[in-house]
């Protein structure tokens, strides 16, 4: 884990062992949550970003039960695929960093659940673009 350029936790483990595997990840984001709240306030934001190796209900669900924001890659899966390819196209926002870009981002914003997922969760699908 790590906040900034700095390591602030870690797990060594073997190569064959995934980074979320077991609970490690849930216990790492548990203690560094209760650190930051003791050691600064209690109310203040926190927001974890994870890759898609991370993308898991139970890790999700923990970072609700901690009042946490949490932003984390998302894996291909057909059924995100099929939202993407079927949306109109007025359903996509553009985003650009300047407005002269002639490359910028596409993004549609939609509800998804993976098959054991007990609620929905905000999905956005992002797709580079050539601006005309």
């Amino acid at each position: 884990m790590n906040w900034g350029r700095l390591i602030i936790d870690a797990e060594f483990r073997p190569g064959k062992v995934h980074g979320n595997h077991g609970d490690t990840a849930r216990r790492m984001i548990t203690d560094m949550v209760r650190r930051i709240r003791r050691h600064y306030r209690n109310d203040v934001p926190i927001i974890i970003r994870m890759d898609s190796g991370f993308f898991d209900q139970k890790i999700f669900e923990l970072c609700e039960h901690l009042k946490i924001g949490y932003v984390c890659g998302g894996k291909m899966y057909y059924e995100v695929k099929a939202v993407a390819c079927s949306a109109p196209a007025g359903a996509w926002q553009q985003y650009t960093r300047h407005k002269n870009d002639e490359v910028g981002w596409e993004y549609l914003e939609f509800g998804t659940a993976c098959k054991t997922w007990k609620r929905f969760r905000r999905a956005l699908y992002c797709r580079f673009s050539r601006q005309p």
